[in-house]
């Protein structure tokens, strides 16, 4: 009788229920729903309530991938008490081709570190534990960049990191704003999404929890709207960042400082000795022998310690990279993703759980430029970590690029005009709008570099700097990852090479460009050499960033009305 009642209870409600809407969607759509009392929800493949909507319309953006709408009702019914259930289902799938190498959406991670965040913090659960909303204050694209987030605050210090659902963001926005906080952008997973390191959680948190924290962008993961995952920066972390930047300094890092150990091995046994025994607090003896575990020493055993074993793994995996950086292969990508991950907590370069690595967001045009540009992130990040080194590598690295700009044909292609775009492209600034102004002699600039600190350099420019009228030469600053710590900085440097930067290498380490004429052709050749903390690394890395560079200011060349230097 009872399941008959219900029925005719419920029936008017599945009757009338109905959700409105598109089913196929580019990343943006709205969805309605009939009935005056239910909620809109999405859930995921187990049936868990991700978001809600209270009215309608719902006006949603979701990146690629497959959603599924509930249209939600909740009432009481006698016999049952309160009781929720489904109505209708809505499922949307969504097209957008955001990711795919070359595309100008979403925004490089440089841009994205330029979004704006702000922080409120508080009691968001009742718990007597201080929460942290981390709350986006400009509106943009669900697009894998990072979202508004909120870090829950556990018992013993655990944190835990979510998307805020519907009233969830709504109550958190309620409390103060704090500034005490420091947030560092960074693509640490190399995915081409830009991450956040949190700063002085201890100081608005308590005690209990750790002091720096790092939250991972959704990235390329599925579901783009939330955090992909977040790490404690504790002394795994460290570790492994630290040695394996040490080991970019010096390939002897690992040898060096691997420790052994012997610890004492003992065997347990069970005897018991012979004759008559006294026993406190009984009188008399005991003809008895008495009984209990015997330990035995049967040898020691080595244990090898004083370094991060998962770098130690890591490293072999880099190694094998840097050794074939034009043509990466997906497994030492992937081995060096697994690794990491046991660091991280996410995967690194864009792969998912299942090993496939997802379109990333370096911009660049292949495949194989995209792991290459991924692979000079990862290592900036561990560059970045190491940027306290003062050891020398003490292998001077010397490293060329020539790119064709224009054909001499065209009016434009001049020695002058194109080293006249050449101070407009002398380095990868950190604003790449920022090349709308030529480099004075002597101008400090900061390099798009995405880590936690400045990375500046110095210019010199043609003759005011001593060198030939159409070269440039950057020199580093000491905060710069790359900085010569031993050899002379500006003033001494830059220093000219000879043959249009064909010539021998002097006591500078510099980066020195000039153009030159071949072939009927005007080329821009690039030369970068000296010494100092990561030369295997910036022999690769230096040779790719200058060819962007390159690239960049050949786009901007052929955009432009007549290919004149805006400062000519």
């Amino acid at each position: 009788m009872k399941k008959y009642l219900l029925l005719a209870i419920l029936w008017p409600a599945f009757a009338c229920a109905e959700i409105s809407g598109p089913t196929t969607s580019s990343g943006e759509f709205s969805l309605t729903w009939t009935e005056p009392n239910s909620i809109l929800v999405e859930v995921d493949s187990t049936g868990t309530i991700v978001d809600s909507w209270g009215s309608g319309p719902a006006e949603i953006l979701k990146p690629d991938g497959t959603f599924t709408y509930w249209e939600y009702l909740c009432m009481y019914l006698p016999f049952v008490g309160n009781f929720c259930f489904s109505t209708d289902t809505h499922q949307v799938t969504v097209t957008t081709g955001v990711g795919t190498p070359g595309s100008q959406y979403p925004e490089s991670a440089s841009k994205q570190a330029e979004y704006e965040f702000v922080f409120r913090a508080g009691d968001f659960v009742n718990t007597g534990r201080v929460d942290i909303l981390v709350e986006r204050i400009e509106s943009g694209p669900v697009d894998g960049s990072m979202q508004s987030y909120i870090i829950y605050q556990h018992a013993n210090g655990v944190l835990h990191t979510k998307k805020p659902v519907g009233s969830q963001l709504a109550y958190a926005k309620t409390f103060p704003l704090n500034t005490t906080l420091n947030l560092m952008p960074a693509d640490i997973n190399a995915d081409g999404f830009t991450d956040h390191m949190i700063e002085g959680l201890q100081a608005v948190m308590g005690p209990e929890v750790v002091d720096d924290y790092i939250v991972f962008a959704g990235g390329s993961a599925a579901d783009k709207t939330a955090p992909q995952g977040a790490t404690e920066i504790d002394n795994e972390f460290t570790t492994y960042t630290t040695d394996l930047s040490q080991w970019l300094n010096d390939d002897e890092h690992f040898a060096n400082n691997i420790m052994l150990t012997s610890i004492p091995l003992f065997s347990i046994g069970f005897g018991c000795s012979g004759g008559f025994n006294w026993f406190d607090g009984i009188s008399g003896f005991f003809s008895h022998g008495l009984c209990g575990p015997s330990f035995q020493f049967v040898g020691s055993i080595p244990v090898l310690h004083g370094i991060n074993f998962d770098a130690l793994a890591a490293s072999s995996h880099i190694a094998s990279i840097y050794e074939n950086h034009e043509n990466i292969s997906d497994d030492d990508l992937w081995q060096l993703s697994l690794i990491t991950k046991n660091i991280f907590n996410v995967h690194s370069f864009g792969f998912d759980d299942s090993g496939i690595r997802q379109p990333t967001n370096h911009g660049e045009d292949t495949d194989a430029e995209e792991k290459t540009a991924a692979m000079i992130q990862f290592s900036y990040m561990l560059m970045a970590s190491g940027f306290q080194i003062t050891i020398q590598q003490g292998v001077p690295h010397d490293y060329r690029h020539v790119s064709d700009i224009c054909d001499t044909s065209q009016a434009y292609c001049t020695l002058a005009n194109i080293a006249c775009w050449g101070r407009h492209f002398h380095a990868p600034l950190e604003d790449k709008n920022g090349h709308d102004t030529p480099v004075e002699n002597g101008e400090v600039s900061d390099l798009e570099d995405r880590l936690w600190h400045e990375n500046e350099i110095r210019t010199g420019v043609g003759e005011a700097a001593g060198l030939p009228p159409n070269a440039i030469a950057n020199v580093t600053e000491p905060s710069h990852i790359l900085h010569d710590l031993d050899g002379p900085g500006f003033g001494v440097c830059p220093q000219p090479v000879s043959g249009q930067g064909t010539g021998p290498v002097n006591e500078c380490s510099q980066v020195y460009r000039e153009p030159f004429e071949s072939e009927g052709k005007i080329k821009m050749r690039t030369r970068g050499f000296g010494d100092n903390r990561f030369a295997t690394a910036n022999q690769i890395v230096g040779k790719r960033i200058f060819k962007e560079l390159d690239d960049e200011m050949k786009e901007a060349i052929e955009m432009d009305s007549d290919g004149i230097c805006p400062s000519l």
